[in-house]
């Protein structure tokens, strides 16, 4: 099921059903397992919305990856910069050995992979943040890590 945005239970609710309804004239079924709720309270807000679908009570979580993004219940970015530094990371990870740590590839050659490979994986989606002074630090701390490591070895 692809996200919907509602501003009340009920309203997400009532969607939730018009999906169900559609998946069934369609001959689909509605996985409930695999559907989330995602809900990013107001403030003194009590509890979570038990939404259903097929009378199958869905599961809320704090957050998911959708697109290559990290949807959290918070509204900040704080989750999306530690998502987007632990891909950039795993990425830079999984070349190291075999590129970032030979001492036969030259460093523009080692750059040029960084740029290509790592920065993109990095600042995804970057553009459609609203970044504090701590996401900005958090990100050049990771790079400056990642280019110590390219001009050490």
């Amino acid at each position: 099921m692809t996200p919907v945005n509602s501003c009340t239970e009920e309203d997400l609710q009532v969607i939730v059903n018009a999906f169900t309804r559609a998946y069934n004239i369609l001959s689909l079924k509605l996985n409930a397992s695999k559907t989330k709720v995602l809900y990013q309270p107001p403030p003194n807000t009590p509890s979570p919305p038990s939404i259903t679908a097929n009378g199958v009570l869905l599961e809320n979580v704090d957050g998911f990856s959708y697109l290559g993004s990290f949807l959290s219940q918070t509204t900040n970015i704080d989750a999306e910069v530690q998502h987007r530094i632990s891909s950039a990371s795993v990425a830079f990870g999984r070349r190291r050995q075999r590129v970032f740590d030979d001492h036969n590839i030259r460093k523009t050659t080692k750059i040029v992979t960084y740029k290509a490979i790592v920065i993109p994986t990095l600042l995804y989606g970057a553009e459609t943040w609203v970044p504090y002074v701590r996401h900005i630090k958090a990100l050049e701390k990771f790079h400056q890590r990642c280019l110590r490591r390219l001009f050490l070895a």
